[in-house]
């Protein structure tokens, strides 16, 4: 009986475990004000203008076409499609008073690959190596979203053990 008693236990914490450690797009926020997706004309609203609007880079967007742009805000990417902002990735070797949140928890330049390790096994179990442009090396963290049909993944890239980009990568087709 004791034996079963643990093993329900142990299951019980496998799956919360697993269930934790998946993100909704609807759970995540820039600076606890800044949604993952909010319209042009809001957007312009509270920040007037400061940012930048470029080209996509490659893989950044899955649209096709001339009329694809990002609208880069302090490290913080966004691709216009149909005067929307839709999140992209937020770049925390550029600017250091950004932050994801995530519930009642946060990433930002200080996070450690030791401290993802210790909050979210399951993800920091499959990291994976990576090398960049530069040569230098990394590890990714991917977190799958709560609905398995979703085109994309969150990709957490550390570098010396700190993390530098949040990333949502997307899946074109």
């Amino acid at each position: 009986m004791k034996l079963l008693t643990v093993f329900i236990l142990l299951f019980t914490l496998c799956a919360t475990a697993q269930k934790n450690e998946y993100m909704s797009w609807e759970d995540l926020s820039i600076n606890q004000k800044i949604p993952l997706t909010i319209s042009k004309k809001d957007f312009d609203k509270k920040y007037s203008g400061d940012y930048e609007v470029t080209d996509p880079m490659p893989g950044e967007s899955c649209s096709t076409g001339n009329s694809v742009t990002v609208a880069d805000y302090k490290g913080a990417r966004y691709e216009i499609v149909n005067d929307t902002l839709q999140f992209r990735s937020i770049d925390f070797s550029r600017r250091r008073n950004m932050y994801i949140q995530f519930k009642n928890d946060w990433f930002d330049h200080t996070t450690t690959f030791k401290y993802f390790k210790k909050v979210y096994p399951i993800a920091a179990g499959m990291a994976e190596e990576y090398v960049d442009e530069n040569g230098e090396a990394g590890q990714i963290i991917t977190f799958f979203p709560k609905d398995e049909n979703a085109l994309y993944e969150w990709r957490l890239y550390f570098k010396e053990g700190k993390l530098e980009t949040f990333e949502c990568f997307l899946y074109c087709f």
